[in-house]
């Protein structure tokens, strides 16, 4: 399957970073309630919109597990920064300056009503950091390339073109292979053509 916004699948880093879903060493733990691949498309259709909902892999993901409703975003009782390592919590609290005034940039928050859409907001601030770019800037930068998806059995290959890829998505270290996500019964690899 070809897709526009294969870089969604970058977020899986992240969200194994964040321990919302146990690694191979944590094969059980995971913090949220729904698959990774439900974590995949609610944050492709919040942080991409129309665009996302559109193209093949939106459909492509939901097929992949039973979609499950999510918890509220009050299940935890503790606000998402809180329930971060240490490390990233203190990364992601680093002041946003807008590069205009050299200001704490501020923007409204909405209320998040879901254990997912509680994370869109970090999940930008997050590339934002990675990428030293603005969110309206290192959100398309990082999600919005071109891949092709091959999934055969417990292996899903993520095949991207390498002269497309951006070397700040490079020096982040989002394009590294995040190998077997137990949470999603597969082995996630990124392919890179010349």
């Amino acid at each position: 399957m070809q897709t526009s916004h294969g870089g969604v699948f970058f977020l899986l880093n992240l969200a194994l970073a964040w321990e919302l879903y146990g690694d191979f060493t944590r094969p059980r733990h995971a913090l949220l309630s729904v698959s990774p691949w439900q974590f995949l498309h609610a944050a492709g259709i919040a942080m991409l919109g129309r665009s996302f909902a559109a193209d093949p892999l939106a459909g492509w993901l939901r097929e992949q597990t039973p979609f499950c409703r999510p918890r509220s975003a009050s299940a935890w009782g503790q606000a998402p920064l809180s329930l971060l390592p240490e490390a990233e919590a203190r990364f992601l609290l680093q002041p946003e300056c807008d590069p205009t005034t050299n200001l704490p940039a501020s923007r409204p928050s909405k209320r998040a009503e879901t254990e997912l859409s509680c994370w869109w907001p970090l999940l930008r601030r997050r590339l934002s950091l990675a990428l030293n770019q603005p969110e309206r800037q290192a959100v398309p930068t990082c999600l919005n390339l071109p891949a092709r998806i091959e999934r055969r059995g417990e292996r899903v290959d993520v095949c991207f073109d390498l002269h497309q890829l951006p070397l700040t998505v490079r020096l982040a270290g989002l394009d590294r292979d995040p190998g077997w996500v137990p949470a999603s019964g597969c082995d996630v690899r990124f392919q890179f053509e010349a």
